[in-house]
């Protein structure tokens, strides 16, 4: 089995490497190193270990200076490549000094002053730069007012862009301060919305027909207290979740003046319901039927008021005035009730057929 061992080249190859590296540079120069070595096979000599020991390098007299010529042909600047040095070879300073800049800048606001020929040609030079950038970016100003229809639209506000231009005349023509004008358009858009929400409470809850208490005929109606009815359309016993009554014959105009209170609620921003007493009934026993009373009666805790019409004139079944008793002492000092009945209270023992619920009712 032969072995491996690194010798030295002989000495017409390493003269052949040397001549290589003083050509090449830096990458010359590691061939010549490469190539001062070489690898000689030899016998296996007996009684050895049959392991082959680690190569080690044998070097030639020259490769030392091929080395050290590499690295400095490394050092060297590469023409067109690296910026050439400082004269002095000194580092540059980290700040100008004050002196000189002081005596730069006076000497060019002087050459200014006196008309050199060097600084008029290089503002005019700069001018004409300016006129020919202007030329090709072409920069134009928004006209006032023109992002407002955008800025409107993003926040939702179509009653103040409609009545913006008008409104903008009107203030000019009485030069009116800025706060006026914004209070002006402000004003109409909240009006549009209370308005817009309004008719919306008002449909979802389903009157039967619009009434207002302008239209009530109190002439025809003696017997209705005109100032008291007026006085509650002032909503005061809302806020403080009472309730309110109106009992009379047929034809007398409870639901009239209920509907008209109702309305009233709607345009204040409170939430409404109306229905007759066995609508009422009706639906919590749908809702009984289905497992969700409970659900039902929190769902109606969101209103503001419960119009409850036209109780007694259909007497009630056991369960159904119970359900009609949980709805009213659900709403107990949570909400408001409007309740209209052709009987009087004392009557209600028999419409509900029971007097203990009747009584728990009433109170």
């Amino acid at each position: 089995m032969a072995r491996s061992r690194l010798q030295p080249a002989p000495a017409c190859d390493a003269a052949g490497a040397r001549r290589r590296a003083s050509r090449g540079g830096a990458c010359g120069a590691s061939a010549a190193a490469a190539g001062a070595l070489r690898l000689v096979g030899t016998a296996h000599e007996p009684g050895a270990a049959r392991r082959l020991p680690a190569p080690r390098r044998l070097l030639l007299p020259g490769a030392g200076a091929a080395r050290a010529r590499a690295g400095r042909a490394a050092l060297r600047p590469r023409p067109g490549l690296d910026l050439p040095s400082r004269p002095g070879g000194g580092a540059l300073p980290a700040q100008p000094r004050a002196g000189p800049l002081a005596a730069a800048a006076d000497h060019a606001s002087r050459a200014a002053r006196s008309g050199d020929p060097g600084c008029v040609a290089a503002r005019r030079g700069g001018t004409a730069r300016a006129r020919r950038l202007r030329g090709v970016v072409h920069v134009s100003k928004a006209r006032a007012g023109e992002r407002l229809p955008y800025l409107l639209s993003k926040l939702k506000a179509p009653r103040v862009l409609e009545r913006l231009e008008q409104t903008a005349a009107l203030a000019r023509e009485q030069d009116w301060p800025y706060e006026r004008f914004l209070e002006t358009l402000l004003e109409a858009e909240v009006f549009a919305r209370d308005a817009s929400g309004a008719r919306i409470r008002i449909r979802h809850a389903a009157f039967p027909a619009l009434k207002s208490l302008d239209d009530f005929d109190w002439a025809a109606q003696p017997s209705a207290e005109k100032p008291l009815v007026l006085h509650l359309a002032q909503l005061a016993w809302i806020e403080e979740r009472a309730n309110v009554c109106f009992f009379g014959p047929p034809g007398t105009g409870k639901t009239h003046c209920a509907i008209a209170m109702a309305i009233k609620a709607c345009e204040r921003g409170y939430r409404v319901a109306f229905a007759t007493a066995q609508e009422w009934v009706s639906r919590l026993e749908a809702a009984q039927d289905r497992n969700q009373l409970e659900a039902e009666l929190r769902r109606l805790e969101r209103y503001h008021l419960l119009l409850v019409d036209e109780v007694g004139y259909l007497p009630l079944e056991r369960q159904a005035a119970n359900l009609l008793f949980a709805l009213v002492s659900r709403r107990y000092e949570r909400g408001s009730i409007i309740v209209t009945s052709n009987r009087g209270f004392e009557q209600w023992g028999e419409i509900l057929g029971d007097a203990m619920v009747a009584a728990a009712l009433i109170d």
